[in-house]
């Protein structure tokens, strides 16, 4: 969407529940100032000697700006001989107000790439002309649409400065005449001794007289308007060298970035997470500390049961052996018992489900308790019946709340 121009608006509402990825700032709201610097090496310009660079030029406060550049190797001539001895480029500079409201709005916090629009319009031209710091050739480059004219200036291989003209602001022989002495004060009054190359509408570039056009020509009707050329020149960033305002301290997040916003809610449900799987280790190991205790009263059962008996295989099988496959004897009743609540250890390790009463009645088993699911429930059942061997019936269920509620019985 376009952003607003206005100083007291920096950016626009977005739809509820949108996050912007890519900003491309109009160039009239910001600094633009061409630089040379006595440097070796354009890795050793940074943000302080900038702001330096501006206050003692023209008096431009650094504090006000957050700044972005491009900087290369400038070049000069000596007796024919092309000699690297400063760095230049351009500087761009955000007001510190609206990065400060890019800041404090969550649906602009997300933004990876925030760029001046006079930048991404013109340099992709410029790198499509191939201009390398060997080539000290002066470039001028345009990038018209129905609004007006972004232009600016290359020589070297380094922009020497950048402008926008709206087209509602002067007639065309006026705007031709501007673009001119524009080029001519960033070329050192070197009127005409440049090529020129991108893309003019056809009654701009007739005005100018350009002697060396290498660039496209359309009628001004069939030119897109400055906020569509704007996000069709953004789809090939990826493939343009572009300067970004989110660099240093402000780069942007990771791939992880987006978590930030829902990081309290995700820590309350691993905390709710936490607790339930403390409470399933804790009730596992209850029946895990009952089933052993289960299985030591069998051991004491047939030691008492087989006084002779000195080897023990499977302990309730050799009791029901020995007892004639009767079940009078009250030692037998209290190991059937024993065996069954094995076996619901056994299949509640496999499908869990909230336990409320077990009663052993005259040799049969009555249980009731809370199921997650009337699945979950037959699983139960039917794993019980392939367990014991035995019909186990469901004397009746309630379906009336979030769990199943159930009471069943075998004999």
């Amino acid at each position: 969407m376009p952003l607003p121009v206005a100083a007291d608006q920096w950016l626009p509402e977005l739809p509820e529940g949108f996050i912007c990825e890519q900003l491309l700032l109009p160039v009239e709201q910001l600094l633009v100032r061409a630089f040379t610097i006595p440097l070796a090496n354009p890795r050793l310009v940074d943000a302080a000697i900038l702001g330096q660079e501006l206050d003692d030029r023209a008096g431009i406060e650094p504090d006000e700006w957050w700044l972005s550049w491009q900087a290369d190797k400038a070049l000069t001539v000596y007796d024919g001989d092309v000699v690297p001895v400063q760095v230049g480029g351009m500087v761009f500079g955000l007001p510190v107000a609206w990065k400060q409201a890019l800041e404090s709005a969550p649906a602009w916090q997300q933004v990876r790439f925030i760029g001046a629009d006079a930048w991404v319009r013109l340099h992709g031209h410029a790198a499509a002309m191939n201009f390398s710091g060997a080539d000290h050739a002066t470039l001028a480059v345009f990038d018209a649409d129905q609004d007006g004219v972004f232009f600016g200036l290359w020589m070297g291989g380094i922009c020497r400065g950048m402008r926008r003209i709206n087209r509602q602001e002067l007639d065309v022989a006026a705007m031709a005449a501007e673009l001119t002495r524009t080029l001519s004060a960033m070329s050192g009054n070197r009127a005409g001794e440049y090529a020129a190359a991108g893309l003019l509408d056809d009654v701009l570039l007739q005005a100018l007289a350009l002697q060396a056009w290498q660039g496209s020509v359309d009628a001004l009707a069939d030119l897109p308007g400055r906020h569509a050329a704007n996000l069709e020149r953004i789809q090939s960033l990826a493939t343009v060298s572009t300067l970004n305002f989110r660099h240093g301290h402000w780069a942007a997040a990771s791939g992880s970035g987006w978590i930030r916003p829902w990081k309290r809610a995700m820590s309350l449900a691993a905390m709710l997470l936490l607790v339930w799987l403390t409470g399933v280790a804790y009730q596992n190991y209850s029946l895990g500390e009952q089933e052993a205790a289960y299985q030591q009263q069998i051991v004491s059962a047939f030691h008492q049961g087989l006084p002779d008996e000195k080897v023990m295989i499977d302990a309730l099988a050799q009791l029901r052996r020995a007892a004639g496959g009767g079940d009078g004897s009250p030692q037998l009743a209290g190991t059937r018992w024993l065996r069954q609540l094995a076996t619901i250890n056994l299949v509640y390790k496999t499908s869990p489900w909230d336990m409320r009463e077990l009663e052993w009645s005259d040799g049969g088993m009555k249980m009731s308790g809370k199921a997650g699911s009337l699945q979950l429930l037959n699983t139960i059942r039917q794993t019980l019946e392939q367990q014991m061997g035995v019909e186990v019936k469901l004397l009746d269920t309630d379906l009336s709340g979030q769990q199943v509620s159930f009471r069943m019985q075998w004999q």
